[in-house]
């Protein structure tokens, strides 16, 4: 192991997005930072993991304690060790699933040998399309004919799904033979461009035939596409083995978190530059579940009166009532204090659609939220609107790992150092509660001040108090919850049984660079009340299925765990006045509240000093130092490097990507 230097202004132990947006801040304004952590990867609980490493990473003891060496290290006389990590602390209901045989060759071997049989009625299917696909756009005797020669096709694709259906359990040979005739026998029928001739005489009803000759089309369409989908997942059935073989095309979330588009959080990475280190995607849609399904929230004022889900007269309602919140101010509900905002909309006489529509998606509320906080929650969201793409928010590229890793990149290029996988064991302290250092290994570290996450608080400054849980589940799917024209990043908000909670649930796909193609991911996150798993059963019951012949999505693999929530209560008790302790990951579906409280630290520590000005661009700098080999340092430096980076995924979307600059 390398040697560390010994002085520094401030530590940071934990490379948490709290801990690692001080540190930028303090390296920023020109202080001396060590940031350390004991874990070998970046983010602490906001980390994003491909598959084998996530197994890996959560069964290790969690434990980050290290005693080897320590008792060689010299205190001071009035100074004294206090072991780092705490009992509190503790990632709680992991549990693990595959939901899916382990090897392609386990499964039935009916269903692997109609691949050829598949693979003809896809060729029948091609040809019967390149016949008709047009025919409807020309006059009407030719689109008379075209609807004859439709009939012919649909007759040809229903004799086809029949073949594949009866040969499941037949061998190849004979599925083969089967797809032959059931093409001649469909030649063989009656001429039905006679019979559709004849009808139309008869009706004399040009426009009549026209429409319908464009109808019998785009079922053709439709049952070329679904033999296509079934063909597909006949012969090409998810094993273990076959996903991960590509597990490094996973960025799988522990705490998976979207972003206003003009949010504080936002504004932030604008203004101090560090959006040059990360990538974004919108939000293409907001889906709620009502009248028991999954339908698209109406966003934006195009939206709104597009939308089929909401008649005439709730459009004006609705317009009507959030340019009133938008304009409002605190005193205009001062009647509704103690009460809920569903209470609110109940008075102004809407009906339960809006009134779902309005707590759930767009106050982002659940039926206990105040009024007060329902409108702020309601202001917020439309001043995102109209910023980047149909709703108010932005997901990062490759999993919201990639958030922490953008600050300690800004810390990396203005100094700090970075130490990861180190063998912490003590925090030192003197008699009056000041923090002095660290030990690491057999090293001293001393420091001017302590910024470390609640996970290494020891636990003589721990108060024992009841803790809360987020319960988290991440899943794998094959198919996305709601089928679209276009690929499209989903935030899901559905709230319980009850009312009384509300979950987020964030689908992204291969173009966000969280999956490989044709899989999805879905991350599930909800305040703990019995188990991760008992929480969120409502849920996966509601959105996913077990039967591969469902519309619904079939569960791949499902990993279930519970994360601290240390933002609600303060659970530290000590009277230091240089050690600040960071808060994990909150229940919040962004990330201003977090960095207002690292603005909070920071300003606590460098009251004098701006948090995060703007950084300058590499070209912007101006090496002072003659030397060239420390003109080189600062120019690497300014490329953004980080060492022991986590790996980006294989496969990068550009086309998706958004820059904040």
């Amino acid at each position: 192991m390398d040697t560390l230097p010994t002085e520094f202004d401030l530590i940071v132990v934990g490379t948490g997005l709290i801990e690692s947006a001080v540190s930028a801040a303090a390296s920023r304004i020109g202080k001396r930072v060590l940031h350390i952590d004991s874990k070998d990867y970046y983010g602490g609980l906001w980390a994003s993991f491909n598959l084998e490493n996530i197994e890996t990473v959560f069964s290790k003891p969690q434990s980050n304690i290290h005693n080897a060496g320590s008792e060689d290290v010299q205190l001071d006389a009035n100074q004294k060790k206090l072991v780092i990590g705490n009992d509190l602390f503790e990632i709680i209901d992991i549990e693990q699933a595959w939901h899916v045989l382990e090897k392609d060759k386990d499964y039935d071997s009916s269903l692997l040998k109609t691949k050829d049989v598949a693979e003809a009625a896809l060729e029948v299917s091609e040809e019967c399309n390149a016949e008709s696909v047009d025919a409807v756009t020309k006059e009407v005797p030719v689109a008379v004919e075209a609807n004859a020669e439709s009939l012919v096709d649909e007759i040809q694709a229903i004799a086809v799904q029949e073949a594949i259906e009866k040969n499941n359990d037949v061998d190849i040979q004979e599925g083969a033979v089967a797809v032959i005739e059931a093409k001649e026998n469909a030649e063989k029928e009656t001429d039905p461009v006679l019979e559709v001739k004849e009808e139309f005489n008869a009706t004399n009803d040009i426009h009549v035939e026209a429409e319908e000759a464009q109808i019998v089309e785009e079922e053709h369409l439709n049952n070329v596409t679904s033999l296509e989908v079934s063909a597909a997942a006949v012969f090409k059935p998810w094993s273990q083995e076959s996903i991960m073989k590509q597990s490094r095309k996973f960025n799988l979330d522990l705490t998976p978190k979207v972003q206003f588009s003009r949010g504080e959080f936002v504004k932030l990475l604008v203004s101090s530059n560090i959006a040059r280190y990360a990538e974004y995607i919108a939000i293409g849609r907001i889906l709620t579940y009502l009248d028991g399904k999954l339908i698209p929230v109406p966003c934006s004022r195009s939206n709104i009166f597009s939308s089929p889900h909401v008649n005439v007269i709730e459009k004006r309602v609705l317009m009507k009532l959030l340019s009133t919140l938008m304009d409002s101010t605190d005193k205009d509900f001062s009647e509704y204090d103690g009460k809920t905002f569903k209470e609110y909309l109940q008075d102004r006489k809407l009906s339960p659609e809006l009134i779902h529509y309005i707590v759930y998606s767009i106050a982002l509320s659940d039926d206990e939220t105040s009024c007060s906080d329902g409108v702020k929650n309601v202001k917020r969201f439309l001043a995102s609107l109209g910023i980047i793409g149909q709703t108010p928010f932005i997901y990062s590229m490759y999993g919201s790992g990639e958030i922490p890793q953008a600050f300690c990149r800004l810390s990396a290029v203005f100094g700090g150092t970075y130490a990861l996988n180190q063998p912490l064991s003590h925090f030192i302290y003197d008699e009056e509660h000041n923090f002095k250092g660290l030990i690491s290994g057999q090293q001293k570290i001393t420091a001017s001040n302590l910024v470390t996450g609640f996970e290494y608080a020891p636990n003589e400054m721990v108060e024992k108090k009841e803790m809360s849980y987020i319960s988290r589940g991440i899943f794998i799917t094959d198919k996305s919850v709601l089928e679209a024209d276009k690929q499209k990043t989903s935030l899901i908000l559905m709230p319980s049984k009850d009312g009384k909670t509300l979950c987020h649930i964030i689908e992204a796909g291969h173009w966000s660079g969280v999956c490989p193609k044709d899989l999805y991911i879905v991350h599930m996150s909800a305040r703990r009340t019995a188990s991760a798993k008992e929480d969120l059963k409502y849920y996966v019951d509601t959105l996913f299925s077990n039967d591969p012949n469902d519309t619904k999505p079939n569960v791949l693999w499902s990993f279930y765990f519970a994360i601290p929530d240390t933002n609600d209560k303060d659970y530290t008790q000590h009277n230091s006045k240089n050690s600040f302790f960071c808060p994990g990951p909150d229940s919040d579906l962004d990330y201003d509240n977090s960095i207002q409280k690292a603005s909070k630290i920071f300003d606590e520590i460098y009251p004098d000093s701006e948090f995060l000005p703007r950084a300058p661009d590499p070209d912007e700098i101006i090496f002072c130092d003659d030397s060239d080999e420390a003109a080189e340092e600062v120019k690497e430096a300014g490329a953004g490097d980080l060492p022991q980076e986590i790996e980006k995924t294989e496969e990068k979307q550009d086309s998706a990507e958004i820059s904040l600059n």
